[in-house]
């Protein structure tokens, strides 16, 4: 299934639970290098999708702009992205290019425009922004589930949103301070 990059972060594909987007941040720990995010595996339901990818335009959290459409860049537009079916990873075959910098953290909001076909997993007793899946160069916090367009958001402040997925990334040459 994957898409490119050295490495990857799972999160889970144990879905309970979708809409049409979901929201998260990624972070790199201050002691280790910066991290460019290639591409994305997503957990979506039977059938085609077209797919957008944004991420947060001055970087930082995606908390405070899950309906402020102003706030964030669209790096990806995947018309026809046809799904190995739920709880399965199905690539996006994309290459982001998305710096996430020494001790940063950016917002990424992968999102259907025809529909609900996202899959995600009620994140109970993970709050939006806990860490829910890392290793020694990437950390994955718990987000929100989204109506496309920047729409209501699900989640907070019970429980969080957590994103299914494979996270495909390089780690860059050169360490932190």
């Amino acid at each position: 299934d994957g898409g490119g990059g050295g490495s990857v972060l799972a999160t889970t594909f144990s879905s309970n639970n979708g809409q049409a987007g979901n929201m998260f941040d990624l972070r790199v720990p201050a002691s280790t290098a910066p991290v460019v995010i290639d591409d994305f595996d997503v957990n979506l339901d039977t059938g085609t999708w077209d797919l957008e990818v944004y991420t947060t335009t001055a970087g930082g959290s995606h908390v405070g702009f899950e309906q402020d459409p102003t706030a964030w860049t669209l790096v990806a537009s995947v018309p026809g992205v046809v799904s190995n079916g739920p709880n399965i990873g199905t690539s996006l075959g994309q290459s982001l290019g998305v710096l996430v910098d020494c001790g940063a953290q950016v917002g990424f909001y992968v999102t259907c425009t025809n529909g609900a076909g996202i899959n995600y997993t009620t994140g109970t007793g993970f709050a939006v922004g806990d860490v829910y899946a890392s290793n020694a160069d990437l950390e994955f916090l718990a987000g929100t589930g989204n109506v496309y367009p920047f729409g209501t958001v699900f989640g907070p402040p019970t429980s969080s949103r957590i994103f299914n997925g494979n996270i495909y990334y390089t780690v860059g040459t050169n360490g932190c301070g």
